[in-house]
This record gives C-alpha cells, sequence and structure tokens, in this order.
C-alpha cells in the first residue's frame, strides 16, 4: 500500500494450455537444457509462445537459467542467450556467474535475478547486486528481522511458498547408490525422499541430467508477515513438486494477500492445501551460532 508498488506475483508455470489460468504478475519458465532443475521445461518455439502471451496480457516473462555451467557449454550457451535476448524476456533467473558477466557485456544486467538459494543471506550482499542493477532471491534460512533488515532496498524477490533446495551437485548421487545397492528401478526423474535412521523427516531427492537436488522436509510458508514486508520487488511461489490444481488455489490466497488481504480464512485453506509446511528460521537464530552443550 502507500507509496509502495505492489509486490509482483511470480511463480514457474507447469503447462501451456492453461496459460490464462495464471493469474500472477509474472510467469517464470524453463529451458531444458540451462535450468537446474524444473517441473516442465519448454522448446524454443513455446518459449517464443509463452514471452508473447505475456506481451499480450501485460505479464513479466522470467527465463530459469539457473544451471552451474561448465567451460565447454558456454559458446553455446552464449548463442542461446543472444536468440533469448531478441525475444525481449523481462527477466533472467541465474545462480552462475557466466550470466552476469555476459549480460553487463550486453547492458542487460538489470534484467537479472540472483538465485543462490542458501547464500543471499545479508544487507550487505543485496545491497552489492542493488548497486550492480541485479535483483536478489532472498534466502530461506533468514529470521523475520533479517529479512525485514533488506525491506528498505528495492531488488529484492521474496521466495515465499514451496519446498526450498538445500542441497545441489552435479554428480549423479542416486545413480551411484543404486549400483552400490543393485536397486532394480530407474532412479532419474522421479521425486524420491529420503531419510536418516534417526529421524522422522522426509527430505524429497531427485535426480535429473544436471545432477542431484536435496529439498527441505516441508514446504516453507511465508504468510502472515506478508503484512509487515509487502513492498519487496516480487514474491516467488515455488511450484515444483506441487499439482497444478494446488498451484491454482495457492496462487489464489497470495493474489489476494498482496493486494493487503491477509486473513485466518486464507491462511487455515493455505494449510488445508499442505500443512507439511514450515518456517523454522523466521523465528530463531540459526544453531550454528550456539554452543551445543547438551
Amino acid at each position: 500500500g502507500g507509496k509502495y508498488k505492489k509486490m509482483k506475483l511470480i511463480t514457474e508455470i507447469k503447462s501451456l494450455n492453461h496459460l490464462s489460468k495464471y493469474q500472477v504478475d509474472g510467469i517464470i519458465f524453463s529451458y531444458e537444457k540451462y535450468s537446474a532443475i524444473s517441473d516442465v521445461t519448454f522448446s524454443l518455439l513455446e518459449i517464443q509462445k509463452i514471452v508473447q502471451y505475456c506481451k499480450q496480457n501485460n505479464k513479466i516473462s522470467i527465463l530459469k537459467i539457473d544451471k552451474i555451467f561448465s567451460e565447454y557449454e558456454l559458446d553455446e550457451f552464449y548463442s542461446f542467450l543472444e536468440e533469448m535476448i531478441s525475444l525481449n524476456i523481462d527477466y533472467y533467473i541465474f545462480s552462475d556467474m557466466a550470466v552476469l558477466f555476459y549480460m553487463k557485456r550486453k547492458k542487460r544486467e538489470n534484467r537479472l535475478i540472483y538465485s543462490a538459494k542458501t547464500l543471499n543471506c545479508s544487507y550487505q550482499d543485496c545491497l552489492y547486486f542493488q548497486k550492480l542493477g541485479v535483483k536478489v532471491i532472498l534466502s530461506n534460512e533468514l529470521t523475520l528481522d533479517d529479512i525485514k533488515e533488506t525491506s528498505s532496498l528495492d531488488n529484492i524477490v521474496l521466495d515465499g511458498y514451496g519446498y526450498s533446495q538445500i542441497f545441489y551437485s552435479k554428480r549423479k548421487l542416486l545413480s551411484l547408490f543404486k549400483e552400490y545397492l543393485d536397486l532394480p528401478q530407474d532412479v532419474k526423474n522421479k521425486l524420491l525422499f529420503m531419510k536418516e535412521a534417526t529421524r522422522i523427516d522426509k527430505y524429497p531427492v531427485y535426480e535429473n541430467a544436471n545432477g542431484t537436488f536435496i529439498f527441505t522436509s516441508y514446504k516453507y510458508l511465508f504468510y502472515q508477515e506478508l503484512a509487515i514486508v509487502n513492498h519487496f520487488s516480487m514474491f516467488r511461489i515455488e511450484s515444483l513438486f506441487i499439482s497444478e490444481d494446488d498451484l491454482f488455489k495457492v496462487i489464489d490466497i497470495y493474489k489476494r494477500a498482496l493486494t493487503n488481504e491477509i486473513t485466518e480464512e486464507d491462511y487455515q485453506k493455505l494449510l488445508a492445501i499442505d500443512n507439511n509446511v514450515g518456517h523454522r528460521f523466521l523465528y530463531e537464530k540459526s544453531r550454528i551460532l550456539e554452543s551445543d552443550d547438551v
């Protein structure tokens, strides 16, 4: 409200044929070769259609190219970026500094959103990127006080709902594990869960062509707190491993929340969609800083 622009609601889409059902301000989409992990990826032709749709419907187009690149991939990747720039895409979500390097050369760094998962943890980090003209997705491991501290900056993207990635390796760890244990089923591109012997939490684990990913055992939920920080640049719903029907329900609730209607009723609706949610770090300091005399 007030002097602030409304926070833009963004999410990664799961299909082309339901585009009009995504009642969001910005649509995230991935190209198969360069997204680290996505439920659905699109061909170049489909990406052109998505960008066209966004332009016609006053939506922000956001390409996710957050893979970590090896040197031998860069030439081909830069040609791809050249093609994407010609489509006039609004933003690019990235993790690898090769993207920043290239976009700086093209004077397009103001189109970038830096997604470093657990790394963007401080006001100073975010300020550094603001000076570069780059937006930043905040880590989900911050306390509410830390998040509030960054709220004077205008380049913050809040990752506010969904599973949070806590581990990424370029190695195919599940395949190696499968070989070692001689497991029968195929482990690639399947959502599996792992559980430590001494804990009850099950962590989603996923292997694709880019490597192995592990996520939090619950979906991160930032809802009531929106009353305090409702003027960040964007709010992202992470749609990984969520059915499209549930995603539409979640979008509906956050759409209301961002127009300043935060209600107990909607909060209960969010819990009804999936009550395996948490926000562990919002209200506690990280344990690593304390001495453990248990």
